[in-house]
């Protein structure tokens, strides 16, 4: 069984790469947390963050599938991150950590296309709101990002080629 941890801030094309694997069973923390919170706030996510990641176990532990892919985020905090993967260990499978990130201005203009479709009603996703968001999710990713992760960054290109490259990265681990 193979996983892949998606890690990054929001807007880095996490969700873009999780559509995009067919292949693969999807999962994702902010679907779990909406079980816990409506409206989660950073805090939420960091308190959360064991139960939040013993869901995500359960969940692959009932399923039958030989590929997932989580979008883990960027507020698990770093103890859960490692339950996480000594519990997919155990399980018996392979895991990939890859962490996508772009530049502030690309982040903060996708930020503001995500929170435009979100009001529009186009999308489910978690608002990002308040003064400083941006520098508050860097806070508490640079303290709880994975080791030994894929970094890839999406700036510069477009969601095809990111797709193109977490492909090549799976495929090197066969």
């Amino acid at each position: 069984m193979k996983v892949i941890l998606l890690y990054g801030l929001p807007c880095s094309g996490k969700s873009s790469v999780i559509q995009a694997l067919p292949a693969c069973y999807r999962l994702a923390v902010d679907d779990v947390i909406k079980n816990h919170s409506a409206d989660p706030s950073i805090e939420d996510f960091g308190c959360l963050s064991k139960a939040l990641v013993t869901e995500l176990i359960t969940k692959i532990d009932g399923l039958a599938s030989d590929c997932y892919v989580i979008e883990m985020g960027c507020l698990i905090h770093q103890t859960a991150i490692n339950h996480l993967q000594e519990s997919l260990i155990k399980m018996g499978a392979e895991y990939i950590n890859i962490t996508l990130h772009a530049h502030d201005n690309v982040l903060i203009n996708r930020i503001t296309e995500r929170n435009r479709l979100i009001e529009q009603g186009l999308s489910d996703s978690f608002p990002i709101e308040g003064p400083d968001y941006l520098s508050r999710f860097k806070k508490v990713f640079e303290k709880h990002k994975p080791v030994n992760s894929i970094e890839l960054d999406t700036s510069e290109i477009d969601v095809n080629k990111v797709l193109l490259e977490v492909k090549q990265i799976i495929r090197t681990r066969d």
